[in-house]
């Protein structure tokens, strides 16, 4: 449907415009534009209208991310590409490595094929039964509520197009790998290695870069295991905040006291913060990002991994805790980490996060103190590992695919295994950081105040997205 806007006349396209992007009322369509749009229609749009595409961008990007993102797009136009004539684009580079972009945790739409997206959609939060829509059945491998079936519907591009954009205009082919993130790692993994098979077969001499961001660097990790000739294909492994010895928010998720549970509140106020922690409960995906007992030695982790020590209020069964346990021994042990070219991991580590667990009197579960080095998710040594080299980044863990720094790193290292990221020290990593905000605490406090009145309002903007999922990072104690 989109599509057709590009072949409008320009009064008519201005119409489109009105019609979809300027009204706020929940039930118009879709409010979640930037989502369902390509760049090539985005060029065309600009082409015919470029003011008012502008400020549509820039209401949606914010003005900075939108400047960049226009240049591009302007650059398609000057090659005379439209979205009616795609086959003239430049074909990737052969001689190049083609890329698989692994997202991360709630990084990939999902949307019923009926009733249209469900996770992320601002239409389908305000609807107030998100928590029972999200859930799964008891073994975890099928929607809980009748006639819902949920499938991946795309990477969330307001946090991933500038990367993939980057990617594509330096010659690489690029292949998003959206995947349920609520679903089994394991399970993941297998349709990973399927689509890396058939890039392969399409092209036998390709090499192939993995780039992965949170939760799509565990897919990585666990791939060598299903792939016998992985050394052989895969060229290096670049990670973006990938929490390699899990993330203690997984843990926060099912005990109740995860940043994003009363945001889907403010989102979906007929629901209370234990139904989004009962679904969150129901998602293998979250238990497989648990963090490592081995790794988090001398503290609680190793009780998270025992039924008996979880709340009440939700339903924790030792089957999956134990198939947990077994995945953290496998991505220990991968053989990713004995590459010729070392796994890179591009972490801020200036956020204040959450590096252990203790046990209350009463035997119960809770986070430990929020002042460990790390992304505001991952804390830094859990992410930097032996065979991880780092790179210092700026933006916390949800936006670290937008930091143009890191782009740009992402960037070299493909091209020739070094960036000018200033390196971290492992030694270092280990340290707590003193008392009172970080500069970037600020920044993305600040950022986010008008993400969530854009969301209730209808519109999917990278400001509502910053305030749904980037994490609440308060001052040291």
């Amino acid at each position: 449907m989109l599509r057709s806007y590009a072949r409008m006349t320009e009064p008519n396209l201005l119409q489109g415009f009105e019609h979809l992007f300027h009204r706020a009322t929940i039930g118009d369509e879709p409010q979640d534009w930037f989502e369902r749009v390509d760049d090539s229609t985005l060029a065309d749009w600009l082409r015919r209208a470029p003011s008012e595409v502008r400020a549509l961008l820039q209401k949606t990007l914010g003005a900075d991310r939108a400047l960049r993102f226009i240049s591009a797009l302007e650059r398609r136009v000057d090659l005379g590409l439209d979205a009616r004539d795609d086959a003239r684009a430049p074909a990737p580079d052969p001689g190049k490595p083609a890329v698989i972009l692994l997202p991360g945790f709630m990084g990939v739409h999902l949307a019923d094929a009926a009733a249209g997206r469900v996770w992320l959609d601002p239409a389908a939060a305000l609807r107030g039964d998100l928590s029972s829509r999200a859930a799964l059945d008891s073994d975890g491998t099928a929607d809980a509520l009748p006639g819902e079936r949920l499938l991946p519907d795309g990477l969330v591009r307001l946090i991933y197009a500038d990367l993939i954009q980057a990617l594509r205009a330096a010659g690489h082919a690029v292949h998003p790998f959206g995947f349920d993130f609520r679903r089994s790692l394991a399970d993941s993994t297998l349709l990973l290695r399927d689509l890396i098979d058939a890039v392969v077969a399409r092209q036998p001499t390709s090499k192939i870069v993995l780039v992965g961001h949170s939760m799509g660097a565990l897919l990585a990790c666990l791939l060598p295991e299903q792939m016998p000739r992985f050394a052989e294909r895969v060229e290096r492994v670049i990670f973006l905040g990938g929490p390699l010895r899990g993330t203690f928010d997984a843990v926060e998720s099912l005990i109740g006291t995860h940043w994003i549970l009363p945001r889907l509140v403010e989102l979906s106020p007929s629901e209370s913060s234990l139904d989004f922690q009962a679904a969150l409960a129901t998602w293998p995906g979250v238990f497989g990002m648990l963090p490592d007992p081995v790794a988090f030695p001398g503290c609680a982790c190793a009780s998270s991994f025992d039924a008996t020590r979880w709340p009440t209020e939700v339903v924790i069964p030792q089957a999956r805790l134990d198939e947990a346990l077994a995945l953290k021994a496998k991505i220990r042990g991968s053989a990713i980490f004995q590459l010729e070219n070392p796994v890179i991991q591009l972490l801020a580590t200036r956020y204040p996060t959450v590096a252990s667990l203790v046990e209350m009197p009463d035997g119960a579960l809770a986070a430990g103190p929020r002042v460990h080095q790390g992304d505001g998710v991952v804390a830094a040594f859990s992410a930097l590992v032996p065979g991880v080299i780092g790179y210092r980044t700026t933006f916390p863990h949800t936006l670290a695919p937008v930091e143009h720094a890191a782009i740009t790193a992402v960037l070299d290292l493909i091209r020739t295994g070094a960036c000018a990221l200033p390196p971290i020290d492992p030694g270092d990593a280990a340290a707590e950081l003193p008392p009172g905000p970080t500069p970037e605490v600020q920044m993305i406090e600040g950022f986010m105040e008008s993400g969530a009145t854009s969301m209730k309002n209808g519109l999917l903007s990278f400001a509502a997205v910053a305030w749904l999922l980037a994490p609440v990072m308060p001052t040291p104690t």
